[in-house]
């Protein structure tokens, strides 16, 4: 038994009878090719597959990022209009941009409103007082307590002696929905389930089991990217001063090394070199980049080419550090790590952030909002165009291909406005011959 195709839709009979013959002279002529469909594979199945075949392609960190992307996402259930849909369920073949779209536009306030549902509750739980805690779990626990005023000193100390227990807060989760304005919007999140999707559903069509990346004529709207505050000079010195003495030097090389929080982390003695001038003073030092040390993976090359055995140059004051550094802190011999754990290890970034990073950041109140160790770099970066840096000498210094990339760590103030008008004005005094 054949199968039937359509060929599509004519406004003249002709027309359809012409296609037809057409079709099947190509069909006996054994010329003809049929559009793909997916090979009979739902999305999560090609994922999977997809996965595997470029395992060794993607960066660790990277891979766990699809992954996630994957069980958080592609999944669950996602609200779509009137239906709910699993992407990982559908056909490749029935996958089309407005589905993508509409989908990542699910995506992103199923994100919304999850992400109210929790301020909400921490909202609601913060209001409930230790007073009102202790009433409501007395009263389940059957102790006599009156419905208003003091409780009994004896009666504190018992819900004190079984952990202080508080209420679960039950919300309406609908008012998470038409609450106030949400702090956080879902886009970014689910622009970056998008942008794996989009991969993902690229190499599906190049290997010709779609005749199009759907995800790529999908209008898919992007995240509201605002500008990252960068610290001050006062500030970067605070936070120096509030990490432990064998890891402040971190902090230093995150902002005046250009380096990411992985990159420093997986430094070795044999990354850095001095430089010493002819009475023996330290006057400089260069590291090679070579290591990214990032949560949950392997350590491997760093995050970009452009980024994998870079040279760093760092200032006098920062390379004085360095040597005190190696001499105090680093763990021997030329494989030794620059910040290693109490057994001499390297260092987990994640125990890094949580006890040494997190309370420093938290010591130091006036840094700019959701200030992270990554921010540091546009100090760095700001401050070296300042010095008079070129965009290509700023490329390397920060390990990116990508002109765009770079313009990310640029950051204007006032002085940098005033210093333009000065500028100005020393040359209009010039006289003009």
């Amino acid at each position: 038994m054949g199968v039937t195709q359509t060929i599509g839709t004519f406004k003249k009979f002709d027309d359809a009878v012409k296609a037809v013959a057409d079709r099947k002279a190509e069909v006996n002529s054994g010329t003809y090719l049929p559009e793909p469909n997916g090979d009979g594979l739902t999305f999560g199945e090609y994922f999977d597959d997809w996965i595997v075949k470029h395992r060794l392609k993607i960066k660790p960190k990277t891979m766990q990022g699809y992954v996630r992307n994957k069980t958080t996402y592609f999944d669950r259930p996602i609200q779509v209009g009137q239906s709910q849909i699993i992407f990982s369920a559908l056909p490749l073949a029935k996958i089309t941009p407005g589905l993508v779209a509409d989908w990542t536009a699910g995506v992103a306030f199923d994100i919304q409103r999850r992400s109210n549902l929790e301020t909400l509750r921490a909202e609601k739980a913060a209001r409930i007082t230790d007073t009102k805690a202790a009433r409501l779990w007395l009263k389940c626990q059957g102790y006599p307590v009156p419905n208003s005023g003091n409780i009994r000193k004896d009666l504190l100390a018992i819900w004190q002696d079984a952990g202080s227990p508080r209420p679960q807060v039950e919300l309406d989760e609908s008012a998470a929905a038409i609450g106030a304005a949400y702090k956080y919007d879902g886009k970014s999140s689910a622009h970056n389930a998008y942008r794996t999707m989009r991969k993902c559903l690229s190499t599906a069509a190049k290997e010709g089991k779609l005749s199009f990346n759907p995800a790529s004529g999908a209008e898919v709207a992007k995240a509201d990217t605002k500008e990252r505050e960068p610290a001050t000079r006062q500030q970067i010195n605070a936070l120096v001063a509030q990490m432990p003495p064998e890891f402040s030097l971190t902090v230093l090389l995150g902002a005046w090394g250009f380096m990411r929080r992985g990159e420093v982390l997986g430094l070795q003695r044999g990354d850095v070199t001095l430089k010493y001038d002819d009475a023996g003073e330290v006057v400089g030092a260069s590291i090679c980049v070579r290591h990214n040390n990032v949560p949950g993976v392997p350590i491997g090359s760093p995050k970009t080419q452009a980024s994998d055995h870079r040279y760093v140059p760092v200032p006098q004051s920062v390379a004085q550090a360095l040597e005190l550094h190696l001499i105090a802190y680093a763990a021997p011999g030329v494989d030794g790590w620059l910040f290693p754990n109490e057994d001499g290890n390297r260092m987990d970034a994640n125990n890094f952030s949580s006890r040494c990073w997190s309370k420093a950041r938290k010591a130091v109140t006036d840094l700019p909002r959701g200030f992270r160790f990554h921010d540091l770099r546009h100090n760095g970066a700001t401050e070296a165009r300042r010095a008079g840096a070129t965009l290509p000498e700023l490329m390397r210094l920060l390990g990116h291909k990508d002109l765009k990339a770079v313009m990310i760590y640029q950051h204007v103030d006032n002085n940098d406005l005033d210093a333009i008008a000065n500028h100005l004005e020393q040359r209009l005094m010039k006289k003009v011959d």
